[in-house]
């Protein structure tokens, strides 16, 4: 809680509050970060077969950001795993 010089509480703290708890707020961003995770993993996958070699892949609008993504992670995969995923 956020309280002003006078020790009192903010009026607007807690509604904020309760915005910022409220269910649908909480399903938005866990649903984005749940379909971020899947994507990414999906990508991941797509590192497995020739997929990210091709043309439709290399055209599309996010290959390029997943694909790098997936670079990012590589340092925190398993070696034996990592070492498969191709994005050249």
């Amino acid at each position: 809680m956020i309280l002003s010089h006078t020790g009192k509480p903010y009026p607007m703290c807690g509604i904020l509050g309760i915005i910022a708890r409220s269910p649908v707020n909480q399903l938005l961003y866990d649903g984005l970060l749940r379909g971020l995770v899947i994507v990414i993993a999906l990508a991941m996958l797509a590192g497995l077969t020739p997929l990210p070699r091709s043309s439709d892949w290399k055209d599309s609008a996010l290959g390029y950001s997943l694909a790098q993504t997936v670079i990012q992670l590589k340092p925190w995969l398993p070696p034996a795993f990592a070492n498969r995923l191709k994005y050249n």
